[in-house]
């Protein structure tokens, strides 16, 4: 088995973190303020556009209980410090928004696989985004991993563990509430999110409490092979968790004992378990182990087995909310680049290894099959094996997901839009080594998100070029519910890349027809039960 926790843990830094005082300031304003609930906050002017960058409490939660809606909007704190208070918003609005012109909002999820990550990462300024097109960027931060997804068999919630979930419901409440406060539009309120935050606003389709709250959604990244965790893996991550060197020799009997805990005792606990759970429990990604569970009251159903086989159990309702979905050209690129640097010598024993860790044995034999598109070459460079490792991970977590989702989707009465980034940025932590993969041409995961939010350090024409495309068209579908220039995808678009926007122009990758999902089955036909 191979070990990728250190790739995972790149990708995100951070457990529970609040909002600190982070951005690009070079402000045009003079002071930033709104009335919020009947109290004066202060902001702070961000950017040279003229946007004023708030921080609201929007909640408050004991550890592993629900959360309450915030009395007051409280005082954030101001450095990038672990903690178990994290549930705030950070809204980037307008200047010139009055009380009488209502802007649209997107509320954002960043990622980090369920358990890293805030928005303060690296790129999430929703500053240009929100100036460019005239909207309010809304960053809602949630409960991660342990804390926000797996309480001890002995909480009084263990059978409904989904505390980001009810999180996240209690974020979009409080936006809805609160929108005159801040000039928004409730009735143009769009969820985007990238990575395991466009997974968890999959997951809000099968949420009876997510009815009716936003008009449409942007899931960008989000590796669709994968369902959610049913309530019998869920038992058995709780076990292996409990079980864990960190907190052997401890008296954990009572919630109490739980809830007494240091939060770094937890956390080293929690990276332990995402070290081995893959390895010890079948059914678990790679990453993204701690999942939202479903078959509990606020998530009966996994919703993407319910998209695909049973319509008529999700929640929301696909005629009514649209979907924009994207992918990058290269997604599994990070990945490929972590197992294989440029120097390693291609060895088809090891290369079945990892795909056998990723996939399973008989998924692995599959994709090797003579004659297969992603049969590994007999020869070559440690190149050509990261590149044939990267297509095959690429294609079967990401683009060819999303494009069958997507054909479900429309069949089921949706409007849809597919994109897929033949251009990006480069991520921060895709730039690792002399020879990195994610380079030039190649658009790995993540490398989305300066793009998205228009805020490139020191961009180039050409990524001025990409960020004023992405602004257009994100605006365009928040406010229209159409971006401009994109042609809806159908249940007949089929798999090549038709009716699939290639964002910075150029062409998509092809899936090839009827092998995902048949041939080679996704993870929730497989662990889904």
């Amino acid at each position: 088995m191979v070990n990728l926790l250190p790739l995972v843990l790149a990708l995100g830094a951070t457990a529970a973190v609040a909002r600190p005082s982070a951005g690009r300031l070079a402000p045009r304003q003079s002071s930033c303020s709104l009335t919020w609930n009947g109290s004066t906050i202060s902001g702070t002017p961000d950017g040279p556009d003229g946007v004023c960058r708030y921080t609201i409490r929007y909640g408050t939660a004991a550890r592993w209980a629900n959360a309450a809606a915030a009395t007051s909007a409280g005082n954030p704190l101001t450095s990038a410090t672990q903690s178990e208070d994290c549930l705030y918003i950070t809204l980037y609005v307008p200047v010139d928004a009055t009380s009488t012109d209502r802007q649209p909002i997107l509320a954002w999820l960043h990622g980090g696989a369920y358990s890293y990550g805030s928005d303060s990462a690296a790129g999430f300024d929703g500053a240009g985004l929100a100036a460019n097109g005239g909207i309010i960027v809304a960053a809602i931060q949630y409960r991660l991993g342990v804390l926000g997804n797996l309480p001890p068999s002995v909480a009084p919630l263990a059978s409904d563990p989904n505390f980001a979930l009810r999180d996240v419901i209690l974020a979009l409440d409080t936006l809805r509430a609160r929108e005159l406060d801040f000039h928004g539009d409730k009735d143009l309120l769009s969820l985007g999110g990238q990575d395991s935050g466009a997974s968890i606003i999959r997951a809000l389709w099968g949420v009876p409490a997510a009815v009716d709250k936003f008009s449409s959604m942007i899931l960008q990244s989000d590796p669709l092979s994968y369902g959610f965790a049913s309530a019998a893996t869920t038992t058995s991550l709780r076990s292996l968790f409990a079980s864990q060197p960190s907190l052997s020799g401890l008296t954990l009997s009572t919630f109490a004992n739980w809830q007494a805990l240091s939060l770094s005792t937890l956390l080293t606990a929690q990276g332990d378990l995402l070290a081995s759970a893959s390895a010890s429990i079948a059914g678990l990604p790679l990453t993204g182990a701690l999942r939202p569970t479903w078959g509990t009251t606020t998530l009966p159903h996994d919703p993407t087995r319910s998209l695909f086989n049973t319509p008529s159990e999700l929640e929301i309702d696909p005629t009514a909310v649209r979907l924009l979905i994207t992918n990058t050209k290269n997604e599994a690129g990070g990945l490929a680049q972590y197992i294989w640097p440029e120097s390693v010598t291609l060895n088809s024993t090891r290369y079945n290894g990892v795909l056998s860790a990723l996939l399973g044995s008989s998924r692995a034999t599959t994709l090797q099959a003579s004659g297969s598109t992603y049969a590994l070459p007999t020869s070559g460079s440690g190149d050509l094996m990261r590149s044939t490792l990267e297509k095959t991970i690429t294609d079967g977590a990401w683009r060819c997901p999303a494009r069958t989702l997507a054909q479900a989707y429309a069949a089921a009465g949706g409007t849809v839009f597919v994109g897929e980034f033949t251009k990006g940025v480069t991520y921060p932590t895709n730039s690792i080594g002399s020879t990195s993969y994610c380079t030039g041409s190649v658009v790995c995961h993540t490398d989305d998100i300066y793009p998205t939010f228009g805020s490139s350090p020191s961009p180039s024409s050409a990524t001025i070029t990409l960020q004023n495309e992405i602004s257009a068209a994100w605006t365009d579908f928040i406010n229209e519910l159409t971006p401009s220039g994109w042609t809806a995808f159908t249940s007949t678009s089929g798999l090549s890349g038709t009716n699939v926007k290639g964002i910075g122009g150029g062409s998509v990758g092809s899936c090839p027809s009827s092998y995902w999902g048949s041939t080679v089955q996704w993870d929730w036909q497989i662990y889904t039960t």
